[in-house]
Parts: C-alpha cells; sequence; structure tokens
C-alpha cells in the first residue's frame, strides 16, 4: 500500500469534504456485513492498488462511492443496488440528530 498511499490519502481527505466518509460500523451496515469482515475488504483491496477508504491511527474511513463501485465490481449490480438502499437509509438516520437542536429551537420560540 505503500506506493498507493499519496492517493489513498487524497480520497480520504476528498471523501471527508464532500461527507462521503464514513466509520468502519456505518460502511458495514450499508454492505450488509461485519465491521471485521470491512476491515480485511480495505486491506484487500488496498493490497490491489484500490483504496476503499484511509485508517490514519489504525481507524478506517471509507468512502461510500468507491465501496458501491467495488460492489459493483465483485458482486454485481443487484448487490449495488442492495447497498445504495442501505445507504440512503443510513444517511437518513445520519440526519435525524442534526435536526434536533432546530426542533428544540423552534419549540423555544413558540413556547
Amino acid at each position: 500500500m505503500r506506493s498507493s498511499a499519496p492517493i489513498a490519502l487524497l480520497i480520504g481527505a476528498a471523501a471527508w469534504q464532500s461527507g462521503d466518509a464514513v466509520t468502519t460500523d456505518q460502511i458495514a451496515s450499508i454492505c450488509g456485513c461485519s465491521a471485521d469482515t470491512m476491515r480485511r475488504r480495505g486491506e484487500a483491496a488496498a493490497a490491489e492498488g484500490y483504496a476503499l477508504g484511509v485508517h490514519p491511527a489504525g481507524v478506517w474511513l471509507f468512502s461510500v462511492r468507491r465501496v458501491l463501485d467495488w460492489i459493483e465490481l465483485h458482486h454485481g449490480r443487484h448487490a449495488r443496488l442492495e447497498a445504495e438502499s442501505r445507504a440512503r437509509k443510513n444517511a437518513n438516520l445520519r440526519l435525524k440528530p442534526q435536526k434536533v437542536p432546530e426542533i428544540l429551537a423552534d419549540a423555544v420560540v413558540a413556547a
């Protein structure tokens, strides 16, 4: 992975800025597998020269877009569509807590 490390870091930075970066647990939920399986997939893909994410300081951050592309390449279009559906549900779950302060602020104004 040494030769692809600078590329992986750039991918990680771009994914983080675009909101495409997710944790190991989140990507495992999207892929329908365990977090350990996603760590192994991340390491195997990196060894093949295709970074699914980055793991600075031992913590993986995966790019959802790159993982979905990898799923389609290795498991087919149907598997990708299933994962995309789970990714949309995951994104909706991640957005809900951010709306809580807005709801609380509206409740204070109404009171």
